[in-house]
């Protein structure tokens, strides 16, 4: 208990003294303290049986925390030269639409099929769990192109474009509606036929960057559009526990559910320590990033074991699973969520937790320092939106683990090109 009330205090510091020097809580070096804080401070409850967190994990929070911070700290102090002559992007409006129109063809295949199955009676649960691979296999492309296809393009690709719609909102001070309801229609797709509720969260990440940039705009002077920028915060914040509800939760269960997600990374961390293995180093931690080109390699039968052990690790936090304690009489059970220090502890031990924490605080300061200095264009704002939803999503893992968010950073350049001069 002692170590767990040490991290949540040692969070709560941090969070106050980084509120003090970045002024608004849409800050990612504000987020992830009072994110953690309030995490290990629930966790601690222990409702619902939770079962205990060991000293260990609590100690790699801590170390990751208060690199994280130092990183921080450092980029705060570092002085960046001076820019004469900023690039300038804008929007391939040309191949934005061409984006639109494959992830919509895509998406729309899977969704026929999906109402098919609902018309028969089948409920979303059912669909998502035991019918989604009898869906990919019966689609045109057969299951392994369906599954790379949405894996390595559709997804990334459809991440890509609402980063795209949210940068550009942030640079031009101008909220273009066709392409935000372009992006909505995308999102409730994606949803309706896979039960994806990351891209929920991504949404989250944008608004929470899109409203504190433009809040120190001239653009808050228009209180009409404020009004509807916080209207839709408000609405993707509430949308995350209507998923459990669309997906047949009822009152105290989602109540048990938000709490397992959110704190249960802890305890079974604390499960998965013991046999967690030898080292990755970097791999762990990006293996989406290098997912893709693997997959290109073992077709000439080019394997690396680095990445089989870290690809191994993955399957070992899907297929391990946890009881959380009992609700309503029955086991409440819990996989996958390791949290992004477990990754980096695979990856290189407490080292690891310390360069990887530190290189992030070190990225997050420099880009909000970067955004208050010399404004926001594209590729910034891009970036910064990763590093919020890298908080929203570190109890679950690191953002660049999974490829259907990590390979949108090989489409999002496509999607923007810079200014011509005239």
């Amino acid at each position: 208990e002692k170590m767990a009330y040490l991290v949540a205090l040692v969070s709560l510091s941090f969070f106050l003294f980084n509120f003090y020097c970045d002024k608004t809580l849409g800050s990612a070096s504000v987020l992830i303290n009072l994110y953690w804080g309030v995490n290990v401070f629930l966790s601690e409850l222990r409702l619902f049986d939770l079962p205990d967190t060991s000293p260990h994990v609590y100690l790699i929070i801590l170390v990751g925390i208060v690199f994280f911070n130092i990183g921080c700290i450092s980029a705060r102090n570092l002085k960046i030269k001076k820019i004469t002559k900023p690039k300038v992007y804008i929007l391939n409006t040309r191949l934005l639409k061409y984006a639109f129109i494959l992830v919509f063809i895509y998406l729309l295949i899977f969704d026929l099929a999906v109402i098919n199955l609902t018309l028969s009676g089948v409920d979303f649960w059912t669909i998502r769990y035991l019918y989604l691979n009898d869906i990919f296999t019966n689609s045109i492309f057969g299951f392994d192109l369906a599954y790379k296809l949405r894996l390595f393009l559709v997804d990334p690709l459809l991440f890509a474009y609402v980063s795209a719609f949210f940068s550009s909102l942030v640079v031009t001070e101008h909220i273009d509606w066709k392409f935000l309801l372009r992006a909505i229609l995308l999102t409730v797709m994606e949803y309706f036929a896979f039960g994806g509720r990351m891209l929920l969260l991504y949404w989250v990440s944008g608004a929470l960057v899109s409203y504190s940039s433009l809040k120190k705009m001239s653009l808050m002077s228009n209180k009409k559009l404020m009004r509807w920028i916080k209207r839709l915060l408000v609405i993707f914040i509430i949308s995350l526990p209507l998923v459990i509800i669309i997906r047949g939760g009822r009152g105290g269960h989602i109540f048990k559910s938000t709490y397992t997600y959110f704190v249960g990374s802890l305890p079974f961390l604390t499960q998965r320590i013991p046999n967690i293995g030898d080292k990755t180093y970097f791999v762990s931690s990006f293996q989406g990033l290098i997912r893709p080109i693997m997959g290109v390699l073992q077709i000439f039968n080019i394997e690396w074991e680095i990445f089989e052990k870290a690809n191994l690790f993955l399957l070992e936090n899907h297929n391990t699973v946890v009881v959380m304690g009992y609700y309503g009489g029955k086991a409440n059970t819990f996989n996958y969520f390791i949290n992004c220090f477990g990754y980096f502890f695979k990856d290189g031990g407490y080292i690891g937790v310390v360069i990887f924490s530190f290189i992030w605080g070190v990225a997050a300061a420099s880009l909000f320092k970067g955004m208050k200095r010399y404004g926001n264009n594209l590729y910034r704002t891009y970036f910064y939106i990763i590093v919020i939803y890298a908080v929203l999503i570190s109890m679950m893992d690191f953002v660049m683990v999974e490829s259907t968010f990590a390979c949108s950073l090989f489409y999002y350049p496509f999607l923007i090109k810079r200014k011509r001069e005239e």
